[in-house]
């Protein structure tokens, strides 16, 4: 390579910046504070990026503490998850444990579990619905990827992740457009969730395929297991190099070290291997199943109003359950009409439904004894008569947590009708008689019984309802009932969004669901003794449809579609009891008997001693429990009950109220007239 001739020759090359340079120094200050500027924003986001990429969101799922044992309950939904992939719904009213119960079982080890909580949904509408899933689906492979041999199943969840940022960057690069095609390629479409459904389909269908390697498995299981044998100090001890002055060391020191160190190296060489089979080493462990668990599950229509994306994910989820069998499917929820909503979208044919009661009379008997007395000071502890408040509370632990609460806080001067849960359910069933017998009186059209929606309950003049007692000066209802907020209406097409307070099969309503003649009738039917449920169908041909729709939507019956697993207020013991020839003289052993008494009665009519009016109660009430118990079975079909043991117990004072005092008319003859004009 040759030099040029003058190697010290100058080159103006750059000059020309230099000068612009020197010449305008406040451009190069703006330019040198927007480069430190951009620089830093730019160090920001990534260390944002870093730390979320860090901080993955995971949803809390966990055995809920303190809880009580349900093996009728537990036992159902282990045989649901043992067998093949099915979708099941969970119906069950407000606190009776459904949450509990699923939370009890799934964190077993048995399962995985993708969950979604929608009390505290992390989507509210098409776009945060495709976010959220995706990220839970990244992080349930994840999670797979964790269990040795499955480390392959990474890649998995890196597709979920690479399919968000595509949709991510789709949604930066969209200019913004006017007119009919704005917003068509900038937002999430349901396309971008039936993707999403189909590629968990397919990391579902890699799982169910998959077989790890032996060979990893033999290496996993081998460092376990030297990390089991081998325990390493807790902190390092610092030794001193061999190459440093080790010529300052003693001799003696020096000889003594070497026999150690050949002494320990002969034992390690010398330590024998664990035994063991080879073959169970490289034996792969069971799989996991699968699960999709969506609490609360009656809030996903108020949560996305697309009727077409809950198609295209409920679709999904049977494909994934009773047609390719790869994951358990279960919506957990306290709505009786979500039933309806997914018949309507043609879901609930293919769905098992496992309904949750109370607990029986005997567990909550055993939940007193075992849990509630041993945490309650000894002198309040007679005050807690099992019977009585089991007539109040019935099998709703809740309940009775917070009445032992409350009566320990006051002393042991705690009445059921002073209990709050008491309180709110009498001040709810007063609102909703007070609000429909102060409704307006009915249209022309509603009087007519070929357009009326009640068209069973005949037309009257609402101004001559004895119920009607408004004090004057004070406002009227609003005609439209007692409303109660649902995240769930229903309407006659599934397609249409109705308003949260628009009841099911009406449009533009303007009177109250029910009357408060018929809510007395149902009131004082229920609270007959021997009575435990009505008929849904019976009572619908009897009233209407609407208006009993509307006291399930107003929390005053709670329908059940199929039989709770556990039968509550039943005490198994009751069925081996016999009563007493005392209560029932003159009875005769029947044909075909051993003749042999269970009670028998004393020879010596001195001996003889009367019942006391407790015991005849707790005797009769045993006879009504058996017959209750009979009396349901009876009943084909779906089944109305109140919502709550304290609101039946409510029941019985509001009917008590209305009684009418003029002629000793009683609500149960009052409630049965037909005609309303007759008041």
């Amino acid at each position: 390579m040759l030099l040029p001739g003058n190697v010290q020759k100058r080159h103006f090359f750059g000059v020309g910046e230099i000068i612009s340079v020197v010449a305008n120094p406040a451009e190069t200050l703006r330019s040198l504070t927007e480069s430190k500027r951009m620089l830093e924003e730019t160090r920001r986001e990534l260390a944002e990026a870093r730390e979320r990429a860090q901080l993955s969101p995971a949803h809390t799922f966990s055995p809920l503490p303190n809880f009580y044992r349900r093996p009728a309950e537990i036992k159902a939904i282990e045989s649901a998850l043992q067998g093949d992939p099915s979708f099941t719904v969970l119906f069950g009213a407000s606190s009776v444990g459904k949450t509990a119960l699923l939370r009890q079982v799934l964190t077993s080890d048995r399962y995985y579990v993708l969950h979604f909580d929608l009390r505290i949904a992390g989507f509210a509408d098409l776009a945060s619905l495709y976010m959220s899933l995706s990220q839970q689906m990244e992080s349930f492979f994840m999670d797979i990827a964790k269990d040795p041999g499955y480390e392959a199943f990474e890649k998995q969840a890196w597709g979920f992740k690479h399919d968000r940022l595509n949709v991510e960057r789709r949604i930066a690069n969209t200019p913004p457009q006017d007119g009919s095609g704005a917003g068509v390629l900038g937002e999430i479409k349901v396309s971008d969730v039936a993707r999403l459904m189909e590629l968990f389909q397919s990391s579902l269908l890699h799982y169910r395929n998959f077989k790890p390697d032996p060979e990893t498995l033999r290496k996993e299981t081998k460092k376990k297991e030297e990390q089991i044998h081998s325990p390493r100090p807790a902190v390092p001890e610092r030794r001193p190099s061999k190459m440093r002055f080790s010529w300052l060391r003693p001799k003696n020191q020096q000889s003594a070290q070497r026999p150690a160190q050949q002494e320990g190296r002969t034992v390690h060489i010398q330590e024998p291997k664990p035994n063991g089979d080879a073959a169970k080493a490289t034996e792969p462990p069971p799989k996991k199943m699968p699960v999709f668990f969506i609490d609360e599950a009656h809030k996903l229509p108020a949560l996305i109003r697309s009727t077409d994306a809950m198609k295209c994910m409920l679709d999904a989820m049977l494909v994934i359950t009773k047609q390719d069998r790869l994951c358990h499917v279960i919506h957990a929820t306290s709505d009786p009409f979500y039933q309806t909503w997914l018949r309507q979208l043609n879901v609930m044919q293919h769905c098992k439904i496992i309904t949750v009661g109370d607990y029986t009379k005997h567990e909550t008997r055993r939940y007193l004894r075992e849990v509630i007395l041993p945490n309650m000071p000894e002198h309040l502890r007679a005050g807690l008569d099992f019977e009585r408040l089991y007539d109040a509370f019935g099998g709703k632990i809740a309940h009775w947590q917070d009445f032992a609460t409350d009566f320990v806080n006051t002393n042991g001067r705690l009445d059921v009708k002073q209990s709050s849960h008491f309180l709110q359910a009498h001040a709810l069933l007063n609102l909703h008689v007070i609000h429909a017998a102060q409704a307006p009186p009915p249209s022309d059209d509603d009087s007519d019984p070929a357009k009326s929606p009640r068209s069973p309950v005949p037309p009257g003049n609402g101004s001559q309802n004895v119920l009607q007692r408004v004090p004057s000066g004070q406002p009227l209802s609003t005609g439209t009932g007692f409303r109660i907020y649902s995240p769930l209406n229903l309407g006659v097409d599934p397609h249409q969004a109705p308003s949260s307070f628009t009841p099911a099969g009406v449009g533009p309503d303007n009177s109250a669901e029910f009357t408060a003649i018929q809510l007395l009738k149902v009131m004082d039917r229920l609270v007959q003794p021997g009575t435990r449920a009505l008929s849904y169908f019976h009572l619908c041909r009897e009233m209407g449809a609407r208006a009993v729709d509307g006291m399930v939507r107003g929390r005053i019956l709670d329908l059940r579609w199929t039989d709770p697993v556990s039968k509550e207020g039943w005490d198994p013991r009751v069925q081996s009891m016999r009563q007493r020839d005392s209560v029932h003289p003159g009875r005769t052993p029947g044909e075909g008997s051993s003749r042999t008494m269970v009670n028998e009665p004393p020879e010596d009519e001195e001996m003889m001693t009367a019942l006391t009016d407790e015991e005849f109660f707790r005797e009769e009430q045993r006879v009504y429990e058996l017959r209750a118990v009979e009396e349901e079975e009876e009943i084909v079909g779906p089944k109305l009950v109140p919502t709550t043991p304290i609101m039946r117990y409510a029941m019985r004072e509001v009917v008590q109220e209305y009684y009418d005092d003029d002629d000793g008319r009683t609500v149960s003859e009052y409630a049965s007239l037909s005609e309303v004009e007759e008041y």
